[in-house]
């Protein structure tokens, strides 16, 4: 089950880092955050599918089902947005987890 996540209403100025985590590998990156939505820092450097309502399935060919999934943390919080919806801040991590379902 996904959880709610209360997004701050922070400076859209700035830098922020995401992390990609899934079966022992790890990358992270920082962007600007100024003029980058959440999804462009996705697909600036990886592969995805997104979902109609767009949940991320697949990052880099690793894609979620029966028994795992993307789940998206801001700010070690879960999320409960699409790549389109969150409102990215200033020093925000941002993680997509490989997690089991």
């Amino acid at each position: 089950m996904l959880g709610y996540f209360q997004g701050k209403q922070g400076s859209k100025e700035g830098e922020f880092t995401l992390k990609i985590t899934f079966i022992g590998n790890e990358s992270s990156e920082t962007f600007n955050n100024s003029a980058i939505t959440l999804r462009d820092a996705l697909v600036a450097h990886h592969n995805i599918g997104t979902t109609v309502n767009d949940y991320v399935k697949c990052i880099d060919g690793v894609c979620a089902g029966s028994d795992y999934h993307w789940q998206f943390y801001a700010n070690d919080v879960k999320a409960n947005y699409g790549v389109d919806s969150y409102p990215v801040s200033e020093d925000d991590i941002i993680e997509f987890r490989f997690e089991m379902s």
